[in-house]
């Protein structure tokens, strides 16, 4: 059965493919992924490729911040088409409190503006700290 097959991530280098997978989030614009795509190809960021059942699923686009003698993992994009039976927002939490433990991180940090991943994330313990941000039209 499908769904029995893990969900795996892969060290990746940027493609098409990770293009591809960031524009199917409705609130990520074309600027965002022309810095994601800079900063992966920099190797300041990291990507990597999602995959189940030996088939890739979509992508996620990280980076560690360091703070002082801290450092905080933020997911600064995810897109990943879904997985019957498997929550795939929370695979990749496990995931990140894993390497987060193995690295000694602070915290994890997801960017979103969407409510639904908001409150999707707060059930699994996230807490929010605000940032807000004005729009300046030119």
């Amino acid at each position: 059965m499908a769904c029995d097959a893990p969900v795996r991530f892969r060290s990746a280098v940027w493609s098409s493919h990770a293009e591809r997978d960031l524009l199917t989030i409705g609130d990520c614009p074309a600027s965002d992924i022309a810095i994601f795509k800079a900063e992966v190809i920099a190797g300041r960021w990291q990507l990597y490729d999602i995959e189940h059942d030996g088939r890739r699923i979509g992508c996620i686009v990280w980076n560690a911040e360091r703070e002082g003698d801290e450092i905080a993992l933020v997911i600064n994009a995810a897109a990943c088409m879904p997985v019957r039976g498997i929550d795939v927002t929370l695979t990749i939490l496990d995931r990140f409190r894993a390497l987060g433990i193995a690295t000694g991180a602070k915290a994890i940090r997801c960017w979103t503006v969407r409510e639904g991943m908001r409150r999707k994330l707060e059930r699994a313990g996230a807490k929010a700290r605000y940032v807000m941000e004005l729009d300046i039209e030119q």
